[in-house]
């Protein structure tokens, strides 16, 4: 509180100083800022911080950077958006339409709609909404009542209002003061409730003797009414002979008109006023159709602010719909051209303007140099029109020097100096020196070494010789023992500016050759600086505007940046664009005494205290509303106040209204939050612990806002654990990170104190899930799966170990019993061969061929199952080479016709190797029965039909033995081996052909699709 009281009592001091008028500068923000429409119907601000503003067709909300809209209709009820005031609960109340009343929370943008019960003589359409201090809102409608809204209720109607009026008036206006007593406008005059008493008072019923009822006792038509901080009591009417503005001084008694006063500032102009504001410093606004401005309570007079001058900060209006106060004592205005804003408290930088005394116009005219005199005068030298003074309080003076210098033709003066004589020196135009004496004399001097060259330095040293730097580059020294004009130098380039520092010494500074540090005893060059050595023994740019001495080591020179010159060790550092410094096109500095330094740039005005390594800003927001800076136009006043010239006019300020006051940076509000393009509500997001974010919600903007709408602060941001240092916020403080790993992820945000410190942080933690595929519980299933799988695939090989096992088993099972049977049998036909080889021989050579055939038999069915079981022929592709191989054998043996026809899918089916075997033999038994039976010309087609394996064998019986064929095709072994594979035979035997048809049932995971 004492900082803040302190920052008013300078500011007050300094605005007291100076007679000027305050020059505004204000912001605008239009359609293309994107305010939806242009014509503002009222301004609010939330408890957060938000700026809420509405038109008759949207509401919007402001963080500094960015609108919201919520249009009627979808957010809002239909209907034009009337009346909009915010309550002390943070509810934003708004009238839409001809019956829609309730408020929209401004938190989880939920409108919530307010029930309505009006007298049916009222028309159902509110003209006005006013919120009492217990947030109760009183729905007034002109001339026929009011009703009121309490949250007890939850209804606005003539229940709940607080008193009644007399049937004879017709209230227009209502206002409660900080006495909670109500005061009403009528159209028959001035109406006051007591609250506590429950009393009315009002003309020809004054029950307290109230002052203001009696001032205001024969004033109808009231329409507008306030009571300020300091006991007046403001009204406005209608009444003939017209408008009345009127304040009453309940403490003095004295009463004011102010209608004909506002009048007369507008050049007697037609204007409407809407309404009132009392800012926190106590001043008074006006604002209406066509006029806006401060009424100057102490001398009776109105300060208007022009509209629609030309120029970038200025007011343009032809009417101020509203006025509003926000928490940094900025002025809000809705307009018909958009809205304002404007800090009169904040906008510590003025403006004078270039006048001669008696003059109502301003000079345009480019100033070059200060010159504080012994008496307290300030001269201003200018670039064509001469020397201005000005007075303490910064009014434009006549004095001697200013007589003198208009009086005379030579205008053009770049540099001034006054001597320890009172002399004024004046370095001018065409190599000339002025001389202005104390006695008014006027003394003209062209120094042979100045060639005729502009002179636009002049300085003096202590030894009392005076320094002259050229626009071609010389210095002259003028010796003061001998009164004699020396050429020391003549350097490349002009020379910008002459500097002497605490030893003694001149500095030179030049555009394209550097700086020189020259002794001024013997002209000596002591040291040049430039471009030329390496980085940290040399300047930026090989040319400097200014140069400053710091302490007694420490020098700053002014050239792309910052060049911080150690004088002991010769080195430099630098503050540039690279490392923070707003603009590096610095025309001049000035050190005030608490060690800041003030530099005018191409961006405006900045402050740099190398010590606390504090950086500030100040622009158009600041009331810095010019910044074409004159190189050597700068001056420390006596008083402490800086003095900045431009192209037109000189910028003068109090340095401790900014260095005096510490502020806190604000905490970063989360302004809005959009994932994958899609916004979302913040309050609801902010309420959460943690934002779960889905795997496909890995890419989110956040949108960040400080809530401060005079000052600037930068906002810095790290997510953890990606960034590891603190980064800086673009210029609309949006924030974006896209196709983050899944992971918890925790944004950090703060703004930047003047200690070089972080403010208090804001945090968001989010965590954004992972794809079911990398989740734990997934990993897991697929273990057990790939567990399950091998142990299914293992049990599935041994499975299949298994039957291969059992099938071989019970082909060598088969096959040792075809042996044993045809041992058997052999055996027995070679015993009775052996008993009839002498008794009947040829019966003995008939058992010998049997046991020929036998062993032939047993000999080629070892061979089919060995090839069976043996793995390289363990494919159905191996099996129909063989019987191809077979059919070949056949034909040449018997020397028949056979056609094989086999469906080219066959050689895929995945058959067990005994149901090929089987199958293997069946073929062939078929085969060989036929040639037994003499079939010739014999077609054998193979294939699958639905879920069998088909062999079909047509062939001739023109020499065919029919009864062999039928004693084959239904012998028991046959029958036996169709039944071990489940086959099924279709024997169809015509006079000419036989077709048989065998069908293998197969198994599913047998076929082909």
């Amino acid at each position: 509180m004492r900082q803040i009281l302190l920052h008013i009592l300078l500011f007050t001091k300094l605005t007291g100083l100076y007679a000027q008028q305050p020059n505004y500068l204000f912001e605008h923000l239009g359609i293309k800022e994107g305010l939806y429409e242009e014509i503002v119907g009222a301004v609010q601000q939330d408890l957060k911080g938000f700026i809420w503003v509405n038109t008759s067709t949207v509401l919007q909300r402001y963080d500094g950077h960015r609108f919201i809209s919520f249009f009627p209709g979808r957010r809002l009820p239909e209907g034009t958006i009337r009346a909009m005031k915010m309550d002390q609960k943070n509810r934003i109340w708004l009238l839409i339409g001809d019956a829609h009343f309730g408020y929209l929370n401004p938190d989880d943008f939920s409108y919530h709609p307010v029930k309505v019960d009006a007298p049916e003589l009222y028309g159902g359409i509110p003209t006005g909404m006013y919120i009492n201090r217990k947030d109760e809102v009183m729905l007034v409608y002109d001339k026929l009542g009011y009703i009121t809204y309490t949250d007890a209720s939850g209804v606005a109607s003539l229940a709940n209002n607080p008193f009644v009026l007399p049937s004879d008036l017709q209230m227009v206006h209502l206002w409660q003061d900080e006495a909670y007593n109500y005061w009403i406008g009528t159209m028959q005059g001035l109406v006051k409730y007591n609250t506590s008493k429950k009393q009315l008072s009002y003309r020809g019923h004054n029950i307290e003797n109230d002052p203001v009822i009696k001032a205001f006792e024969n004033v109808p038509s009231i329409n507008n009414l306030y009571l300020d901080k300091s006991r007046r009591f403001w009204i406005m009417s209608w009444q003939n002979p017209g408008l009345s503005i009127q304040s009453f001084n309940i403490e003095t008694g004295e009463r004011q008109e102010w209608a004909q006063v506002i009048g007369k500032t507008i050049n007697n102009q037609y204007y409407v006023p809407f309404g009132l504001l009392e800012t926190n410093d106590g001043n008074i606004w006006l604002a209406g159709d066509n006029v806006f401005g401060r009424f100057n309570i102490k001398d009776h007079s109105f300060m208007l602010v022009p509209n629609n001058i030309p120029g970038q900060y200025s007011l343009l209006y032809d009417m101020v719909t509203y006025m509003f106060e926000d928490k940094e004592k900025s002025i809000w205005l809705g307009s018909n051209k958009g809205l304002y804003r404007f800090s009169p408290g904040s906008q510590k930088f003025l403006t004078v303007k270039m006048r001669v005394p008696a003059s109502v116009t301003d000079d345009k005219a480019e100033v070059t140099h200060f010159l504080q005199t012994s008496n307290g005068e300030l001269l201003v030298s200018t670039w064509g029109r001469g020397i201005y003074s000005f007075d303490s309080s910064l009014k434009p003076a006549y004095t001697q020097y200013t007589t003198t210098g208009l009086a005379t033709n030579y205008g053009m003066v770049w540099n001034m100096l006054e001597r320890k004589n009172g002399d004024v020196w004046c370095a001018m135009q065409s190599g000339a020196v002025f001389i202005l004496t104390t006695d008014k004399k006027f003394i003209h001097l062209l120094p042979p070494a100045a060639e005729g060259h502009t002179i636009r330095q002049i300085k003096e040293d202590k030894n009392g010789n005076i320094w002259l730097g050229t626009h071609r580059g010389a210095v002259i020294q003028w010796k003061a023992t001998d009164n004699s004009f020396t050429l020391k130098h003549k350097f490349r380039g002009l020379v910008s500016r002459l500097y002497v520092d605490s030893f003694n010494e001149l500095w030179v500074c030049t555009d394209i050759d550097g700086v020189y540090r020259l002794n001024t005893t013997t002209g000596e060059i002591l040291a040049h600086y430039t471009n030329k050595a390496p980085k940290g023994k040399s300047l930026l740019i090989n040319g400097a505007s200014d140069v400053l001495q710091y302490n007694d080591s420490i020098y700053f020179i002014s050239g792309n940046g910052l060049n911080i010159l150690n004088r002991t060790r010769s080195t430099f550092k630098y503050y540039a664009a690279n490392n923070g410094l707003p603009n590096i096109q610095i025309s001049n500095m000035i050190k005030d005494k608490n060690g800041y330094i003030w530099m005018s740039s191409a961006g405006g005005i900045m402050s740099y205290h190398p010590g606390l390594q504090k950086l500030s800003s100040y622009t158009a927001a600041d009331g810095v509303d010019n910044y074409n800076f004159n190189a050597g136009a700068a001056a420390l006043l006596k008083n402490g106040h800086i003095a900045f010239g431009t192209n037109k006019d000189f910028i003068v300020f109090n340095p401790e209204l900014f260095t005096v006051v510490k502020y806190l940076p604000p905490k970063v509000q989360i302004a809005g939050v959009e994932i994958r393009n899609k916004r979302q509500l913040v309050d609801s997001l902010l309420k959460l612990e943690t934002i779960e974010l889905l795997p496909d919600q890995n890419s989110f903007k956040v949108l960040l806002a400080t809530l401060k709408f005079q000052d600037i602060y930068q906002v810095r941001y790290k997510l953890e654990p990606v960034d590891k240092e603190w980064k800086i916020a673009g210029d609309m403080n949006v924030i974006e990170y896209n196709y983050l790993p899944p992971g918890k992820y925790v944004l950090k945000t703060a703004c930047m104190g003047e200690d070089g410190k972080l403010g208090e942080i804001t945090s968001l933690v989010i965590h954004i899930q992972a794809p079911f595929y990398l989740r734990w519980w997934f990993f897991s299933a697929v273990a057990l799966a790939v567990t399950g799988l091998l142990i299914w695939i293992d049990r599935e090989r041994m499975k299949r170990k298994e039957a291969i096992h059992q099938m071989r088993s019970n082909i060598a099972g088969k096959l040792h019993e075809d042996v044993n049977m045809a041992l058997n049998n052999i055996n027995i036909l070679s015993e009775i061969a052996k008993i009839k080889a002498d008794t009947e021989p040829e019966k003995s050579k008939e058992f010998i061929e049997q046991i020929h055939t036998k062993s032939h038999n047993m000999m080629i069915a070892m061979d089919d199952m060995l090839w069976s079981i043996a793995p390289e022929n363990d494919s159905m592709e191996k099996t129909i080479e063989r019987m191809r191989e077979f059919i070949d054998a056949q034909m040449n043996r018997y020397a028949v016709h056979i056609e094989l026809i086999i469906d080219e899918r066959l050689k895929y089916l995945n058959l067990p190797m005994q149901l090929r075997h089987e199958a293997f033999l069946l073929f062939k038994e078929s085969i060989n029965g036929l040639l037994d039976a003499r079939a010739d010309d014999i077609r054998i087609q193979m294939g699958q039909d639905k879920s069998s394996l088909l062999y079909m064998i047509e062939c001739n019986n023109d020499h065919c033995d029919i009864e062999e064929l039928n004693r084959f095709l239904n012998n028991r072994k046959l029958a036996e081996k169709l039944d071990g594979i489940n086959a099924k035979l279709d024997i169809h035997i015509k006079k000419s052909y036989a077709v048989v048809e065998c069908r293998i049932p197969l198994h599913p995971s047998q076929q082909f699709m």
